[in-house]
């Protein structure tokens, strides 16, 4: 049986899985209903109800928090230093109490380096209440930070056996065997009490 997971806003999530594998849903389904929310989309394709749009820092400074506690940024691909999301994430941090969306978190927590504030947003954002729930495809390629700060890890479907590698010094090697059902996933962290649970598909 799936264990009953409670999610403080001051915690860290990781979804990993597959293209097409059910992350993104999840990711959703664990952040689009807070009050105080911002939505790093790379690919510009997230529609989140109730926020504003902003495509550079300074668009974000002017909407968040005060216009709007709902906004989602969708950065410059040709910003390969990531310096805009570096000041959209450096702001939450100022402003505190905030819920902060990922996707495709390896594009700024990669295996060499880490956006300067998301790194302190991992280290020190639970004083802050400010919490991150990423999403990423190939946990291969992530930095140890992203993993090893997370309260929560859910995998779905990973193609590739380095990326199960890479989670199995989390989540154990559990993970090195993909969920039975398509769509389901594992889960790992303070609700599975250390164990790893395979859980059903989402019901959306």
């Amino acid at each position: 049986m799936a264990p009953a997971i409670e999610i403080r806003p001051d915690q860290h999530v990781l979804i990993c899985g597959m293209n097409g594998s059910g992350k993104s849903t999840l990711l959703r389904l664990l952040t689009y209903g807070y009050r105080r929310l911002v939505v790093i989309d790379p690919k510009h394709e997230e529609e989140v109800p109730r926020a504003l749009v902003a495509y550079t820092s300074e668009q974000f400074r002017q909407l968040w928090p005060q216009r709007s506690p709902r906004v989602v940024f969708r950065p410059d691909p040709e910003d390969a230093k990531h310096r805009d999301v570096d000041e959209v994430i450096r702001r939450c941090l100022a402003f505190h109490n905030v819920r902060i969306a990922i996707h495709e978190t390896v594009d700024y927590a990669q295996a060499s380096w880490v956006v300067p504030s998301l790194r302190r947003a991992y280290m020190t954002g639970r004083s802050l209440n400010v919490g991150i729930a990423a999403a990423s495809q190939r946990p291969i390629g992530l930095h140890n930070v992203a993993i090893s700060e997370a309260a929560h890890v859910f995998a779905f479907r990973l193609q590739l056996e380095g990326d199960r590698k890479k989670l199995a010094g989390v989540l154990g090697e559990a993970v090195m065997t993909n969920p039975p059902q398509d769509f389901g996933f594992l889960y790992g962290g303070s609700a599975a009490g250390g164990a790893v649970v395979a859980c059903p598909p989402l019901r959306v």
